[in-house]
């Protein structure tokens, strides 16, 4: 499996807990998908902006990663899992 470098827009649903945020589901080219699961989260730093991210398996998908630019307070997919 290798994955896909996309940086599209998304728009994303998310639950706040605990200072903690998980996505739920995201709009992605005219359709809704729903994550099932979370493989993983962490943050970088490149000058002054930082970047959230969250590796995801999503409904419809498979695994991908979202990201949150809290910048430009925008989400997108970053990248998706292809089968070779």
């Amino acid at each position: 499996m290798r994955y896909e470098r996309l940086d599209e827009p998304v728009e994303v649903i998310v639950h706040f807990s605990s200072r903690k945020v998980m996505p739920l589901r995201f709009l992605w080219r005219g359709r809704a998908h729903r994550v099932s699961s979370l493989r993983g989260r962490w943050t970088t730093v490149e000058g002054q902006q930082k970047c959230y991210h969250w590796a995801v398996v999503a409904d419809g998908v498979g695994p991908c990663e979202l990201s949150l630019d809290l910048e430009r307070m925008s989400w997108q997919i970053s990248s998706v899992a292809i089968e070779c």
